[in-house]
């Protein structure tokens, strides 16, 4: 009798690998419903004579030195805008492109040297001038 009462109490446990399979189960399932993030790989190319910053969106994203290719993972956007500065902050290269036209250019953003007329220089905060007495 005791070694029945014995066998009953174990039962229960026999059940816990269907709980923990069940549980194994959803815990895959939401890892890779979150890991399946819809994105691509998109490569910076810097192929100017310095080192730049890459920003989207005014974060930076990453730092590239002369000639430098680095490729990152990018989760689908609707439109973005990419920039490129150089160490002194003057925008070397700035565009905002949407999902499509990212994949259009084969997922690469080359950067080289701007244009005659420069970048856009970084806005510095100034203090107002004082009237004049």
């Amino acid at each position: 009798m005791i070694a029945g009462t014995l066998l009953r109490t174990h039962k229960p446990v026999g059940a816990a690998p269907a709980s923990a399979a069940t549980l194994l189960v959803l815990a895959l399932a939401a890892f890779f419903s979150s890991a399946c993030d819809p994105g691509h790989a998109v490569t910076y190319d810097n192929r100017t004579d310095g080192a730049i910053t890459i920003l989207i969106d005014g974060q930076v994203e990453a730092s590239l030195r002369s000639m430098e290719k680095k490729t990152f993972g990018l989760i689908e956007f609707s439109h973005a805008t990419f920039e490129a500065r150089d160490a002194t902050g003057r925008v070397l290269y700035r565009e905002t492109l949407t999902w499509a036209e990212l994949k259009e250019r084969g997922w690469k953003i080359i950067i080289t040297e701007a244009a005659q007329s420069g970048g856009s220089p970084t806005p510095t905060p100034t203090a107002p001038t004082p009237p004049a007495p």
